[in-house]
């Protein structure tokens, strides 16, 4: 073998013997065959040893004699083939693959020997199926099988129950559901997999810190994307994305770093402000026209931004709070004067400008006003919003992007969730009267934001109750009436609506009763207030004959009156 090899191996043998002999790199050293392997096994105390980057088309069955090697790097030979002895290395920890001709992995298969085996790369072969006893390397925290030309992920990977890292990027199908079965895992990469969507199961991979959906065909993310809570990078870069206006990433308090250039994003998910952690945000190359001013709230913490190549015309005064060290990039914009002279003379020039440009901040800003948390259904309802800037100062213009919903759900559909939206109104003095005339009644989470996040107070407890009694709305339940006779006790029941159909829940209407009867006969009822909108009336005719019973609220006849009875004896 030695014949055979560069004067760079035989010095990196030389090299290993001299400094104890437990780890050898021959990385690019134009090996293409190792002969009967004589001198790699001499080192009996080998642990780490390196021949990747070489012309390698085999391994000789004698690599079994390397019985301490716990790393093992054959990444980017030409191997079509191993040799089943690779699976007697017992002690083997880390096995790297990639970049080589392989088909399938050693056969008759003793992949299941390898219990320490951490991480496993094979990315950049051709491996469509695994083994059955590869659901045994039950150790595994690290699996690299990107390239391979999947269509489906093989079942015996779900069985990998530690696995912490898994690359399956260059192939081509979507998230498979079974993933969740890995709870474990915190890095997934399915970049170029051409998927065109990412289903909601995503959610389910609550370790994930680190996804990397690049270069694939996306034009959106789910909603499920925020329950992850623990991610701390997002790459989307080379996609299609053309907005991201439903996905509020305020909750994501561990995201560090996101990466969306090469889309096509005209503004970037609201609730940015909220990512404390930021350090560094990539969304170049889109067609972004207004960047959130929630950037600047993360000037503690960013590192790197860089807007460049979008359609940028002004800097958000926010900017300001940005480290002057850090990294910004807000080149190939059209931005306008007096923006460009100051980003032409300097970073610094610029950031130091920017405070007249500042915008409101919401957790400094409050809302007064009683219609916040009570209104009725069908009246006109009125309350004010009060804008602070970042430095808690009071805002002298307007601008700001105050969003006010009310969420519930409908008392007549419990199982039905309703939001409702109120009109914000800018007075361009730093304080916005907010409106509103809902139609649906009953308890609601009132909402106020700025750009995703709540504003001080937010969300409020708001009841709003139903509206006037609708006499034409009002329903008679007339089960009490049916085969009247002389002498009983007969009753109905009336419920109470307003116009809008919404169900009254406590007393308190006035309700007109007139009941005529044979021989001038006019009993009066008795009525009975319930107390959850509703009424009983009840009497005993004394006579048999024709009766009516008129009923009305404030002089109004209720849809049904009179109601006609023919008492018998």
């Amino acid at each position: 073998m030695g014949g055979n090899l560069s004067k760079k191996a035989r010095q990196q043998i030389d090299l290993s013997k001299k400094t104890g002999g437990t780890e050898l790199n021959l990385s690019d050293c134009e090996i293409s065959k190792l002969g009967g392997f004589k001198l790699i096994v001499k080192l009996k105390l080998l642990i780490k040893l390196d021949l990747s980057k070489n012309r390698l088309q085999t391994l000789p069955s004698s690599v079994s004699s390397l019985v301490s090697l716990e790393e093992f790097n054959l990444a980017f030979n030409d191997i079509a083939s191993l040799p089943f002895e690779i699976c007697q290395l017992s002690n083997l920890k880390i096995l790297n693959l990639e970049g080589n001709q392989l088909t399938e992995l050693p056969q008759p298969s003793l992949l299941g020997k390898l219990s320490g085996l951490r991480e496993f790369n094979i990315s950049a072969n051709k491996i469509p199926n695994l083994p059955s006893d590869f659901a045994q390397l039950r150790n595994l925290t690290s699996l690299g099988y990107a390239a391979n030309g999947l269509q489906r992920l093989p079942e015996q990977v779900y069985s990998l129950q530690n696995l912490k890292f898994l690359d399956l990027s260059g192939n081509a199908f979507p998230v498979p559901d079974q993933l969740s079965k890995l709870s474990k895992l915190e890095h997934l990469d399915m970049s170029q997999c051409k998927l065109s969507s990412v289903a909601g199961n995503i959610s389910n991979l609550q370790s994930l810190t680190s996804l990397a959906l690049s270069k694939n065909d996306l034009t959106g993310l789910p909603v499920e994307l925020l329950k992850l809570s623990n991610l701390k990078i997002l790459r989307c870069e080379s996609n299609y994305i053309t907005h991201l206006d439903d996905l509020n990433i305020n909750g994501m308090k561990s995201l560090e770093e996101i990466y969306f250039a090469y889309n096509h994003l005209q503004r970037f998910a609201p609730g940015l402000g909220g990512c404390y952690r930021m350090r560094i945000i990539e969304l170049n190359n889109n067609q972004i026209v207004k960047v959130s001013k929630e950037i600047g709230w993360l000037g503690k913490s960013l590192r790197k931004v860089n807007l460049s190549y979008n359609r940028i015309e002004d800097v958000p005064g926010e900017f300001t709070f940005l480290n002057r060290a850090m990294e910004l990039d807000i080149s190939h914009n059209p931005l306008t004067s007096p923006f460009i002279q100051w980003y032409e003379n300097s970073i610094v020039t610029l950031l130091d400008n920017l405070v007249p440009f500042l915008k409101s901040y919401p957790m400094n800003c409050y809302a007064i006003g009683d219609a916040i948390t009570k209104g009725v259904a069908g009246q006109p309802s009125e309350f004010t919003i009060v804008a602070k800037d970042y430095e808690n100062r009071d805002r002298i213009n307007g601008g700001d992007e105050f969003q006010v919903l009310y969420r519930g759900f409908n008392p007549q559909k419990p199982s039905e969730e309703v939001i409702q939206k109120a009109i914000v109104k800018d007075h361009g003095t730093g304080k916005y009267s907010v409106f509103y005339n809902f139609r649906i009644c009953g308890k609601f989470d009132v909402e106020i934001t700025d750009c995703g996040q709540p504003v001080k107070g937010s969300p409020w407890k708001a009841y709003i109750a139903p509206g006037l009694a609708d006499p034409d709305r009002c329903h008679i339940n007339r089960d009490g009436l049916a085969n009247p006779r002389v002498g009983q006790q007969l009753s109905f029941v009336i419920t109470v609506y307003d116009r809008f159909n919404n169900r009254h829940v406590d007393g308190g209407q006035a309700f007109e009763c007139a009941i005529s009867g044979p021989h001038n006969s006019n009993p009066r009822p008795l009525i009975e207030d319930l107390r959850d909108g509703s009424y009983r009336f009840s009497f005993a005719p004394g006579w048999a004959g024709r009766y009516n019973i008129d009923l009305s609220i404030k002089g109004n006849p209720l849809q049904g009156s009179p109601i006609e009875l023919n008492v018998t004896g």
